[in-house]
């Protein structure tokens, strides 16, 4: 009796073009007697060594068409599943190394070939399977079939149907959570700044910087500066190689205002945005502090006062414009420079009690009221709302941190379950307005703004995460700036104590000896009495250690401190050393 199964794969085999001889060895490999191979050659009467032409006849023309929408299905559903993991795999890679890190393009381009080629092979596989099996009639016999390809269709089919509840998972819970409206963010908003040439410190800032001789030791340039050492020779040749540039900064002082043109249209601000190179500017100070220096060393104490007091000028202009973050801190890096410079001079050399006071209470004007830490952040906002906004609308420039985050959401629907502009909007501006609040606190009152963590802890629950690519980009941003607010902090300390030990001098030059208290400097030297900014009152005085003292960050008043650095000491505490 002629087995049907045998009888039923003979005849598929013949009618897609497989040879009798051909048949006739696989069967014998697979264990099929030689009767019931010739029997079923023999019902079939075919005794040639092609097959009959009626069983080669194609497929028709429907099955045809299913045939390859089906490939066409696989294939997308295959190649959008792996490309929206390798995109969240990025996102976290993203998140880990920090938006700083411009990933190169050729990611994001493999990602996309993996992800087709990864569809083309499971439209591959899942598609001749089933060419073979459901549009033939499922006529196969199980001895002669291999198990590789039942172990390849089945495992394949798996990971279609595993990456087709992938797909549909994202989709799906997209019906429940929509973006929020577009969030008020005016309170966040600034001005347009448009000052004239002829007005703006900007460019005699750029053209001095670039004017600095390059051979001088920088270490050397520091050290002086900094009160560690002194070398008449090394400062004469500085100063004198450096004329062109010094002369460039003192009409940057002459100019009643600074404004970096990057910062003054936000509207334009991106990550993209190239910020001015500031590096140049503060060797510029150094040379400015050492002219001073030298001057003073030289006899010539009141014009070296000036000259440092046009580096507290200059830097009071930079840190009160509409700046970004790293302006104004190199703003307050300036400042502190010159303002120790003024010390050293005030203690150090012989000058006028006139010179003194006017020193002593010209620098009144100069406190920092954090006005421009407020500006900055704000400006740190439109450069986030920029990126956001590239991400929704995809305008952006090729490269940089805003080129890496588009290619990342290229693959993907941007405005998706996956990404909420406005939702992610509303984070970045919560954000900042903790950190403009948290500039706008008194000293004596600092407010903490430790940034919120918004991304899963378990980065496997990235994948049902709502609005998953904005807390990445969110947690990956958000970082503790209380450190800026301290600086401004320290910086209206250092300058109320620049203030005292001008004024202490010169009592102590009218009156050969120091005041038993800073009120008797009030109003004879002082037009007020300059405050520590982490009580609200008066600094504290020693007249026999010769000290005066903040109480410092942690308001913990253990009489004075010692130590080599004032901003590192509990109490920040200045020597009267005259």
């Amino acid at each position: 009796m002629i087995n049907s199964q045998l009888f039923d794969y003979v005849r598929q085999q013949l009618a897609v073009g497989v040879t009798k001889e051909q048949l006739q060895k696989t069967l014998a490999s697979q264990g099929w007697n030689e009767q019931d191979i010739n029997g079923a050659f023999a019902t079939l009467g075919n005794n040639n060594s092609t097959a009959p032409a009626a069983l080669q006849t194609s497929l028709p023309i429907w099955k045809r068409v299913l045939f390859f929408l089906g490939y066409i299905a696989i294939y997308y559903l295959v190649s959008k599943t792996a490309a929206t993991l390798l995109v969240m795999g990025t996102a976290i890679a993203m998140y880990w190394y920090g938006l700083e890190v411009n990933f190169p393009t050729w990611i994001f381009t493999a990602e996309k070939v993996a992800a087709a080629v990864l569809g083309i092979l499971a439209a591959w596989i899942v598609g001749r399977y089933f060419h073979w099996t459901v549009f033939r009639k499922n006529q196969r016999v199980s001895k002669p079939h291999n198990k590789f390809v039942k172990i390849t269709f089945y495992g394949t089919s798996f990971v279609v149907v595993l990456l087709f509840v992938l797909l549909l998972t994202p989709s799906a819970l997209g019906l429940f959570f929509k973006d929020i409206s577009p969030i008020d963010d005016s309170d966040l908003h600034l001005p347009t700044v448009s000052i004239p040439d002829d007005q703006n410190a900007y460019s005699d800032l750029v053209a001095a910087g670039d004017a600095l001789g390059k051979t001088y030791d920088t270490q050397q340039l520091r050290d002086i500066v900094e009160g560690k050492s002194w070398d008449a020779t090394f400062a004469a040749q500085a100063v004198a190689g450096n004329t062109t540039a010094l002369s460039l900064f003192v009409n940057a002082v002459r100019k009643p205002s600074f404004q970096d043109p990057a910062a003054a249209n936000p509207d334009t601000v991106s990550l993209t945005t190239p910020l001015t190179s500031m590096g140049s500017w503060r060797n510029l100070i150094r040379f400015n502090s050492l002219a001073a220096l030298y001057l003073s060393r030289a006899g010539k104490s009141t014009k070296g006062l000036q000259v440092a007091m046009m580096g507290v000028d200059v830097a009071q202009k930079i840190e009160v414009s509409q700046n970004f973050l790293i302006g104004w801190l190199v703003a307050v890096s300036i400042k502190k420079q010159t303002l120790q410079t003024i010390q050293d001079i005030v203690a150090s050399s012989t000058i006028s009690t006139k010179d003194l006071k006017g020193v002593a209470n010209s620098l009144k004007s100069y406190s920092n009221d954090a006005s421009g830490l407020v500006k900055a952040h704000k400006i740190g906002y439109y450069e986030q709302k920029s990126t956001i906004s590239y991400l929704a609308h995809g305008n952006v420039a090729d490269g940089g941190t805003a080129g890496s985050m588009l290619s990342l959401t290229s693959q993907i629907d941007r405005t998706n379950f996956y990404f909420h502009p406005n939702q992610s909007t509303y984070l970045q501006a919560s954000d900042i307005r903790l950190r403009v609040a948290n500039a706008q606190s008194a000293c004596d009152n600092l407010m903490k703004t430790e940034p919120t963590r918004v991304m899963p802890s378990n980065l496997f629950l990235l994948y049902i995460t709502p609005n998953a690519i904005g807390k990445v980009i969110h947690d990956a941003v958000s970082v503790s700036l209380d450190d800026t607010r301290v600086r401004a902090c320290q910086e209206n300390v250092l300058l109320s104590a620049t203030r005292l030990l001008a004024a202490l001098k010169a009592y102590q030059q009218d009156n050969k000896k120091l005041p038993a208290s800073l009120g008797e400097l009030v109003p004879t030297y002082l037009s007020d009495m300059p405050l520590d900014p982490y009580s609200g009152q008066g600094f504290k005085y020693d007249p026999t250690k010769k000290t005066i003292y903040s109480i410092g960050q942690n308001k913990n008043d253990v009489g004075g401190s010692i130590g080599d650095s004032w901003e590192l000491m509990e109490n920040p505490t200045f020597s009267i050393s005259f």
